[in-house]
């Protein structure tokens, strides 16, 4: 079966060329060129999940690399990407904060408790220093 060009009726199925299941349209993505895919979408999925997963080191070591050559550009568009979204970015932490409230106040004393005499002894310290600052 050749491809199937999208018309004004596309058709209402087709074959997949992976599965060897015939399956309605709505299950094949569309290219650019308004023809339709020959793997359904399920298939797609997951040949792209394989694919990923057996390159997954070439991938890293790829983004990486992008990354050593354009830190600066990639660090420049974090920044004005920020500034555009300031709100958007602010009222998603703040979800977040709230989804995870509780989560978080046990990790807090969780780590509180771990490190207890560390903290204490860093705002002895702290103390300390400060009463000296006043006196002087």
């Amino acid at each position: 079966m050749k491809y199937q060009k999208r018309t004004s009726t596309p058709p209402k199925e087709r074959l997949c060329k992976k599965c060897g299941k015939i399956k309605p349209i709505s299950e094949f993505y569309l290219r650019k060129d308004n023809y339709y895919r020959y793997i359904c979408k399920s298939c797609e999925s997951k040949q792209m999940s394989e694919y990923y997963e057996k390159n997954k080191e070439r991938r890293h070591e790829y983004y990486k690399k992008y990354y050593e050559l354009n830190k600066e550009k990639i660090i420049e568009r974090r920044r004005e990407y920020i500034k555009r979204n300031y709100e958007k970015i602010r009222q998603q932490r703040r979800k977040w904060y709230q989804d995870h409230r509780d989560e978080l106040k046990k990790r807090s004393l969780e780590y509180y408790y771990r490190n207890r005499e560390r903290i204490l002894n860093r705002l002895r310290d702290s103390s300390k220093r400060k009463k000296e600052e006043k006196t002087k």
